[in-house]
């Protein structure tokens, strides 16, 4: 439950929020934070900020305070489990990627601080030195996995030092090669006489270029062979972000949406790839989604 009843710049009533009956104090919670911090107390602190960011995620006073108290205690840990709800201080998040870096194990979550700096466009927040060592660390732990035969985890870190350094030609190459190995394999595979390892095959292609078409379509096709029509909306949605003048793909997403009753998502996502609503092919789509809207009305629902 909140409440604004006092204007103020971090809490506006003695008891904000109220979580399975229990009253939760933001202002006093709040002020041990602060308390703690000002007694260079880093693990009041951290336990301070834990408890009002699980009542209010998105405190950026919490977020930022947590933080630091997390560098200055080289707490890795806290810094690891907040990595998805960083501070807006692109400096705070370049120190603590750089924190993160000198350890192996927390290779992936320092890069993904650093690729959420990139994406704020704060990329110049993080220095070139670190951002090599940081796809160094994830370059060794694709060959690891590599080495144990696990393609999805090798394919994930190559990505990752792509995306972290667009010029890392080794992680590129190695990447093209096995996303070229992995179609050969796949074209081999008859779809009429194994329709099942064909899928998969394109599946364990897709895993080194999530976005190719080819592979888009054959999952599709392929997984459209051995099951309803409603299960295979997400693959037909999927090509049809990729392609969206692709009208096979177009044809089957709607049947697909219908059949799995999930047309108020599909006319999201034919909306979103540039398909217009009143465009004929939308038709059967858009009086589906009416007739949910109103028999939800009739109902007393929201849609």
């Amino acid at each position: 439950m909140y409440s604004s009843k006092t204007p103020g710049l971090v809490t506006m009533s003695d008891y904000d929020y109220m979580d399975a009956g229990e009253k939760f104090d933001l202002k006093s919670a709040t002020a041990r934070m602060r308390d703690a911090w000002r007694a260079k107390d880093a693990s009041g602190t951290m336990a301070a900020a834990q408890a009002v960011l699980r009542y209010l995620p998105d405190h950026g006073e919490a977020r930022r305070t947590g933080y630091l108290a997390a560098l200055q205690a080289k707490d890795l840990d806290y810094l690891s489990v907040h990595v998805d709800a960083p501070p807006d201080d692109a400096t705070v998040q370049a120190r603590a990627a750089a924190a993160l870096a000198w350890s192996d194990e927390r290779a992936w979550e320092a890069s993904e601080l650093v690729r959420r700096l990139d994406r704020a466009g704060h990329a110049a927040a993080v220095d070139s030195g670190m951002r090599s060592a940081i796809a160094f660390l994830l370059l060794r732990k694709a060959l690891a996995a590599e080495a144990a035969g696990d393609a999805r985890e090798q394919s994930r870190f190559l990505r990752q030092v792509i995306a972290l350094a667009p010029d890392a030609f080794e992680a590129r190459e190695q990447l093209n090669k096995l996303f070229e190995s992995a179609v050969k394999a796949a074209r081999r595979i008859s779809l009429s006489r194994e329709p099942e390892a064909y899928e998969q095959a394109w599946r364990h292609a897709r895993l080194f270029d999530p976005d190719c078409v080819e592979g888009l379509r054959a999952v599709a096709s392929a997984h459209q062979r051995r099951a309803t029509e409603g299960e295979t909306f997400d693959d037909w949605a999927a090509l049809l972000r990729a392609e969206p003048g692709d009208e096979k793909a177009r044809k089957q997403f709607i049947r697909a949406a219908k059949q799995s009753g999930r047309e108020v998502e599909g006319l999201e996502t034919l909306l979103l790839v540039g398909i217009d609503s009143e465009a004929p092919e939308t038709t059967p789509i858009l009086r589906a989604v009416w007739r949910q809207a109103r028999d939800s009305y009739t109902r007393g629902e929201v849609l």
